[in-house]
This record gives structure tokens, sequence and C-alpha cells, in this order.
């Protein structure tokens, strides 16, 4: 629409493509015109609408940490954890653990007392593999 005084949108009916749009706009100078604003609008579209994922991890922790397991400590509840949503991900029934995976899974290399939290997230990166 020439001699229109107003900016004409390309892609008015996506909103997070229309917010990138403006974000990416410049005035005559070269400057973002708009980019606080798209910053701040890019941030609220991004928040989830929904805490149902958290309301889920909160009832995992609950049923792997009850009342009568009171006194598990907050790492092994977090192994737990991981383990369950990496078995989620993939699946149990096909699953074949590695050498590597088997030879720590023992109660001696599991609650041992200078146990680095590395150990675990590397058998838990195997796991996901």
């Amino acid at each position: 629409m020439a001699g229109s005084p107003f900016q004409q949108w390309n892609d008015v009916l996506s909103s997070d493509k229309f917010w990138g749009e403006v974000a990416a706009f410049t005035d005559a100078a070269g400057e973002r015109k708009f980019s606080s604003l798209s910053t701040l609008v890019m941030g609220i579209l991004s928040l989830p609408f929904s805490n149902a994922s958290v309301e889920r991890a909160f009832s995992i922790m609950n049923v792997v940490k009850q009342k009568l397991r009171n006194k598990m400590r907050s790492s092994t509840a977090d192994h737990i954890i991981r383990v369950r949503y990496g078995l989620m991900k993939r699946g149990c029934v096909k699953f074949e653990p590695t050498a590597t995976m088997l030879s720590k899974f023992n109660s001696e290399e599991v609650y041992r007392a200078n146990a680095q939290h590395d150990d675990f997230v590397e058998l838990l990166s195997e796991l996901n593999e």
C-alpha cells in the first residue's frame, strides 16, 4: 500500500513469526525500533501456559520418595527419577544394559562415600543413546 504511514507486516497469522519480524524491523537509521517490546513479548510467549510438567515431576517425586523411604538421599531420588524419565522416553522392553552399566550397578559402586555425580550422568547418558 503505497503512501501509507503504517508499516505493512508480512506474517501476521503466526505470533512467533510476526514478533520475529517486528524484532528485526529497523528504522531509516538502521536501529531496531521495537527491540525492547519484541523481547518482552517473545519472553511472554515462551512461558508455558500449563504447569502440568511440574505437577508430573512432583508426582513422580512423591512416588519415589514416600514415607517408608524418607531416609533416601536426594541424589538417589534424583537418579531414580532420571532413570524413570529415560525409560519413559525409550521404554524398557528392548533395553540392553552395556557392560559399563552392569559394572556400576552394585552396592559398593552406587553407595560409595565419595561417589561422583559425573559417574551417574555418564551412566544415564549411555541409557539415552
